[in-house]
C-alpha cells in the first residue's frame, strides 16, 4: 500500500480521487484524456493536469 500526500486545501477529496485515478496513466496523454473527461466531463483544460509540475505527489510507503 502507498500513501500519496495531497495538498491541504480545502479540496483533499477531490485531489485525492483526482490523483489516484489520473496518475496510473500519466505517461499516457490519451488514456489521461479519456478520464479527465470522465471526471469532470469536459475535455478542456486537462493539459493543464497532464502538465502540472506538482502532480507527481510523494509517496509514502506503509509496509516495506
Amino acid at each position: 500500500m502507498i500513501i500519496k500526500d495531497v495538498p491541504g486545501d480545502g479540496n483533499c477529496l477531490l485531489w485525492a480521487v483526482m490523483v489516484s485515478y489520473l496518475e496510473q496513466v500519466k505517461t499516457d496523454e490519451e488514456q489521461f484524456k479519456k478520464r479527465y473527461k470522465a471526471l469532470f466531463g469536459v475535455e478542456s483544460d486537462w493539459n493543464r493536469i497532464f502538465n502540472f509540475n506538482d502532480f507527481d505527489f510523494k509517496d509514502k510507503k506503509m509496509w516495506a
